[in-house]
């Protein structure tokens, strides 16, 4: 899937902060002031690596497993709760505030080689397949030994899997208006709908479904000087940042028993 093979890659720069010349100000990044202390640096990651291993490609595994049974699903028309009360809060995780959570979200099309785009990119979060290429002995890593530990801890944190299935979009958009005679720039907010899947990531086990229709909420500020193409750019990620934001709300209370 070369959308993925492409994302993976600059999310290992991200992620992994392979930088030949780091920030100064990066606390998490080891200074690489030559090609052996580069090496040598990779090699002190070597054994937090291995220890984690084991974890991340079980959990690469059953996130593809649980794709692509939800990617077979039926939709869901009403909302199916947990048979039983969850044994933690779910928590999406932010990437725009570099947050962690519990859960892992996104398209199982995103998720599953080979598969369809969706009509909207949920990117997973977190990108499993960057960890595993991460594993791999000849990946370049200057990340300090107990930064790449918080971060692998974090994975490992993640127990609950949500699996976003979009069904129908209305994109935002902005046209001109007449008013009085005059030409007004109007926003529209567009909506997305479909359902999610909410799995036991690590059982690899449904836990339960909901369906959902947001429209984008906040305030959208136009920037002048934009090409057509560069605004539905915009327009298209703040409408995914606004439902995002809205299905973490939904999955609590869903979560919730509501």
């Amino acid at each position: 899937m070369q959308r993925l093979a492409v994302v993976a890659s600059l999310l290992v720069s991200l992620v992994a902060c392979s930088k030949k010349h780091p920030e100064p100000d990066n606390p998490d990044i080891a200074p690489v002031v030559s090609k052996e202390s580069e090496v040598a640096a990779r090699a002190a990651l070597q054994p937090i690596l291995d220890k984690h291993a084991p974890m991340v490609k079980a959990k690469q595994a059953a996130s593809i497993a649980i794709a692509t049974e939800a990617l077979a699903a039926p939709p869901v028309t009403a909302a199916e709760p947990p048979a039983a009360p969850l044994a933690d809060a779910l928590v999406l995780p932010d990437p725009n505030l570099n947050t962690p959570g519990n859960v892992l979200y996104g398209n199982p099309e995103l998720i599953v080689p080979g598969a369809a785009t969706p009509k909207v990119e949920f990117w997973p979060h977190p990108f499993l397949d960057t960890y595993v290429t991460m594993l791999a002995p000849d990946s370049s890593l200057t990340m300090k030994p107990e930064a790449l530990e918080a971060d692998l801890a974090t994975i490992g944190r993640v127990t609950y899997a949500l699996m976003i299935r979009v069904r129908e979009v209305t994109p935002s958009t902005i046209a001109t208006a007449m008013v009085n005679g005059h030409g007004e720039l109007r926003y529209t907010a567009g909506s997305v709908a479909g359902d999610a899947i909410l799995y036991d990531l690590d059982g690899k086990r449904r836990l339960g479904a909901f369906p959902f229709a947001f429209e984008a909420k906040g305030e959208y500020l136009r920037k002048p000087g934009l090409s057509d193409d560069e605004e539905r750019k915009r327009l298209a990620d703040h409408l995914r940042d606004s439902v995002r934001r809205q299905l973490g709300a939904a999955l609590a209370t869903f979560a919730a028993g509501g």
